[in-house]
């Protein structure tokens, strides 16, 4: 789904809600175990590819950066913005939503425009 940024209400974040980059490994597991939760049971391979990956993806110069919005210091939010040349183009907010989530985001002004289908490894592989 997506929404033109323009589109979107600009409104101060609620009080309690601090958003951080994840610049240590405790963050970037706050990161994965945020990301992880949208599925059920929460997806351990999240949490595995993060943990792993971890050295490279925290490094100075790499281009996803992760973001942990805490809420009264609990991780609730979870953001990725692709940088180049210091630059991250914002005209639009993307998310994957669920079918339980959708009508959420409908209501914000996302549209659907696509599917995602989600290849992973077999259990072992």
């Amino acid at each position: 789904m997506a929404a033109s940024l323009a589109g979107l209400p600009a409104e101060p974040p609620p009080p309690g809600l601090e958003i951080h980059r994840a610049r240590t490994p405790a963050e970037l597991g706050d990161f994965a175990r945020v990301n992880a939760a949208n599925w059920s049971p929460p997806d351990g391979d999240v949490l595995r590819f993060h943990e792993r990956t971890a050295p490279v993806t925290l490094s100075p110069g790499a281009p996803q950066w992760y973001y942990v919005g805490y809420f009264e210091g609990a991780p609730v939010a979870a953001a990725e913005p692709t940088v180049g040349g210091g630059v991250a183009g914002l005209r639009h907010a993307v998310l994957q939503a669920s079918a339980d989530g959708a009508p959420v985001y409908r209501r914000l002004g996302f549209e659907a425009f696509g599917g995602i289908v989600e290849y992973k490894p077999a259990p072992g592989a």
